[in-house]
């Protein structure tokens, strides 16, 4: 396991580039990330129970709230993202009218983005995690 406290980290950290979360490391300590603006604006986090997803999406969702984006966490099984309740940045949601809200308001935002009507600032940062 990865942690911040591991030496070179929290350098490593911040020359990550805002759009590219670093995911964890390979072979040799190479770094994993993903460019979310560069190579696709999506990602699949697939694993059985108790592999890692909530994990990885924690860490991909707090780089992104570190850099400024809001983050919308819906944690419809109520306890895998609580970590989130409270934390500043972060639109948590966890009852079925939250959770349905909130898509809502994301899929509007994302039709004025591509139309450029947007008001939101951090769009291309926002994450929604289930």
């Amino acid at each position: 396991m990865l942690r911040l406290s591991d030496p070179g980290v929290r350098e490593i950290l911040a020359k990550m580039p805002d759009s590219a979360p670093l995911i964890g490391f390979g072979a040799g300590k190479k770094k994993v990330s993903v460019d979310l603006d560069a190579d696709s604006p999506h990602l699949l986090i697939s694993a059985a129970t108790g592999g890692g997803k909530s994990t990885i999406l924690r860490c991909i969702t707090c780089q992104f709230i570190h850099n400024g984006a809001h983050a919308f966490v819906l944690d419809f099984k109520r306890i895998s993202h609580t970590w989130a309740r409270g934390v500043p940045g972060v639109t948590y949601c966890r009852d079925i009218g939250e959770i349905h809200d909130a898509l809502i308001w994301l899929a509007q935002e994302g039709v004025a983005v591509s139309t450029g009507t947007s008001r939101a600032s951090a769009w291309r940062a926002m994450a929604a995690t289930c």
